[in-house]
């Protein structure tokens, strides 16, 4: 958007333009990610197509009219990338140099984007899901003895200093570049919601994931109008996304590897910590 500004183009063009070029660049993505996980080429760019198609307002809104939380699904899915290609199954030194950049590329980004999002987004739900992983461990004890071993190694110690060095920089970037615009309100002032409290919000966030993919209809709409069938079809079949997943996850828990598990788990700390027991705006 940079150049647009420059040259005194900053309106809706120059938004759109950006806007553009975040969906592009998700596609394209996606579809490498995809293909690393041997999909074929057709489910690869069907899973480009599927997150760009509109199935409700509330997404259109947040995929085009924002576009800011695309980047978050983009260093999600940038971050698993990273890890399959700094995977021991990766012999090439090159491909784990260039992937370790990127991961630093991509930690500084998000700390000097917000490093209170960073903390409360990843780091948080990433040292639960840590806790979790080793918990449900066939050995508990066995693997934290295998983590801190490995831990103890001179080059994984120079990587974690380097990554928080990374950290510290992105936290000073922050302060110093975009302290002042005050874009990052919501995260920032997060609450604690209170216990008593808790399950009208834990339903209310059942609820705004209805809203989220056009299942909640309005009021005055006719069950046999076309809006309210499509309302309908969508409201039953929204369990079933929920519930299959889990399913799968239940029957296979033991046959997956710890990276499938941690990032399970990191799923769940996620959505718990974020939509369950935190409140961004207490307006929405």
């Amino acid at each position: 958007m940079i150049p647009w500004v420059l040259l005194g183009k900053n309106g809706y063009f120059a938004h759109a333009f950006a806007v553009f070029f975040v969906t592009l660049f998700m596609v394209v993505f996606l579809y490498a990610f995809l293909r690393s996980l041997m999909f074929s080429r057709a489910a690869s760019l069907m899973g480009g197509v599927v997150v760009c198609v509109g199935y409700s307002p509330m997404y259109l809104r947040e995929l085009y009219g924002e576009a800011a939380y695309t980047w978050y699904f983009l260093f999600m899915i940038a971050f698993m990338f990273i890890f399959r290609k700094l995977s021991p199954h990766v012999l090439s030194v090159a491909t784990q140099i260039k992937a370790f950049i990127f991961f630093m590329a991509l930690l500084y980004l998000l700390v000097l984007a917000n490093p209170v999002r960073f903390f409360v987004y990843y780091v948080v739900p990433f040292l639960g899901a840590l806790v979790l992983t080793l918990y449900f461990a066939k050995d508990s004890y066995k693997t934290f003895q295998g983590v801190i071993r490995r831990f103890r190694s001179v080059k994984r110690i120079v990587i974690i200093l380097f990554a928080i060095g990374v950290v510290g920089i992105g936290v000073v970037a922050h302060q110093t570049l975009l302290e002042s615009l005050k874009v990052s309100g919501g995260a920032n002032q997060a609450v604690l919601v209170p216990l008593e409290q808790l399950p009208v919000h834990i339903a209310h966030a059942f609820l705004g994931l209805f809203n989220f993919i056009g299942a909640e209809w309005s009021e005055g709409i006719y069950a046999s109008s076309l809006e309210g069938g499509i309302s309908l079809i969508k409201f039953f079949l929204y369990p079933f996304v929920l519930i299959i997943p889990l399913l799968h996850v239940k029957r296979s828990f033991f046959q997956m590897s710890a990276t499938e598990r941690f990032f399970y788990f990191l799923f769940l700390c996620g959505i718990f910590l974020d939509f369950y027991t935190l409140c961004y705006h207490f307006t929405a």
